[in-house]
């Protein structure tokens, strides 16, 4: 009976544990700007957590604070080559629609080297270049 009990209480123990570790998102992609937008830059980090959810921190370099979007990561389909991989979500305090498309095609700006992409927020701005590269 008691060790019934101890696989019991140490099954719940480590699901718990495992369930907590779900939620924490990890950095897997910085993205800048290749271009100053209004005099200052705008980066933007993608987090993804371990259950598949994205969020995109958008950061103006003369904001204090970030924006954090809940994204969806929308693969691009099987056997297209140069199809960009996108994050689409919105903006919870304006609604207004983001995405971020990651392409395919390597670029250097300066001393960044990544994969070309561009951001769009509606209503803001459209199609703004960005360098994106890993983290690792």
């Amino acid at each position: 009976m008691k060790s019934v009990l101890m696989a019991a209480l140490l099954l719940s123990l480590s699901a718990g544990a495992q369930a907590r570790s779900i939620l924490v998102f990890k950095t897997v992609t910085k993205c800048e700007t290749a271009q100053k937008v209004e005099g200052s830059e705008l980066k933007v980090d993608v987090q993804e957590a371990q259950d598949g959810q994205a969020q995109l921190v958008i950061n103006l370099s003369g904001d204090d604070e970030a924006i954090k979007v809940q994204a969806k990561k929308i693969l691009p389909p099987p056997m297209s080559a140069g199809t960009p991989l996108k994050y689409v979500g919105s903006d919870p305090k304006t609604h207004a629609q983001v995405t971020l498309a990651i392409g395919t095609r390597p670029i250097k700006v300066g001393k960044v080297t990544g994969r070309t992409s561009s951001i769009t927020v509606e209503k803001l701005f459209s199609n703004l270049p960005m360098v994106c590269s890993s983290v690792k």
